[in-house]
């Protein structure tokens, strides 16, 4: 079976839109994988908008998120859950993680 480019490109978005639905927000009772998947799209949406970047966008977001998750401690990580987003405190570990996987 062949599709035209404009299916597979419909098939994509529509596949684009199921995992988006699919992937829970964050939220109480996240595990740290969940976290570190949710942090990884984040980052590779933010990074994919440079386009000196698109090549090592990937690999460098895996790796940070990875280091990041693992910085936090127990509260720090309840309080990430809590509030769906980076603190002051989070985004300091964020940026370091990055940098360590440049």
């Amino acid at each position: 079976m062949r599709f035209s480019f404009s299916q597979t490109v419909c098939r994509g978005v529509l596949l684009l839109a199921a995992v988006a639905v699919a992937t829970p927000a964050v939220g109480a009772g996240m595990s740290r994988e969940l976290a570190r998947q949710k942090v990884v799209d984040q980052c590779v949406y933010s990074e994919w908008k440079h386009k000196d970047r698109r090549d090592t966008a990937a690999k460098r977001c895996v790796c940070a998120a990875k280091r990041f998750v693992r910085a936090m401690d127990e509260e720090e990580f309840a309080a990430y859950v809590r509030r769906g987003k980076m603190s002051r405190i989070h985004a300091e570990k964020w940026n370091a993680a990055m940098d360590k996987c440049d």
